[in-house]
């Protein structure tokens, strides 16, 4: 063994436990990007839900919206005194909060 170590350059003796630790080093370095990567996608994925959370709201906000005005309309056609009364009280109540919150002054 003495002879064959003899027979190997001086710079390979020296480089060859730097060897195994240059490949640990790029194993957990390519580790690290897998994880890296990980959290980009899981980002992505947050951001989009994101966006479509956003879009099924609005959504659900104008159907909500829509069916309010089609029960209003069908509420005026079929018992016109109950709409109207319905009308007068949501016109008071907004009148009332429009005189009693104190007014913003930029």
């Amino acid at each position: 063994m003495p002879q064959l170590q003899k027979q190997m350059p001086r710079r390979a003796r020296l480089a060859a436990p730097d060897r195994c630790c240059r490949s640990s080093g790029k194993r957990v370095e390519r580790v690290l990007q897998l994880l890296d990567d990980l959290d980009d996608l899981i980002g992505i994925v947050g951001l989009a839900s994101e966006r479509i959370r956003n879009l099924l709201i609005g959504i659900a906000l104008t159907c909500a919206s829509f069916l309010l005005q089609a029960g209003g309309i069908a509420l005026a056609l079929s018992h016109p005194p109950l709409a109207l009364a319905s009308a007068i009280i949501l016109f008071v109540t907004l009148l009332y909060r429009s005189v009693t919150t104190p007014l913003e002054i930029a």
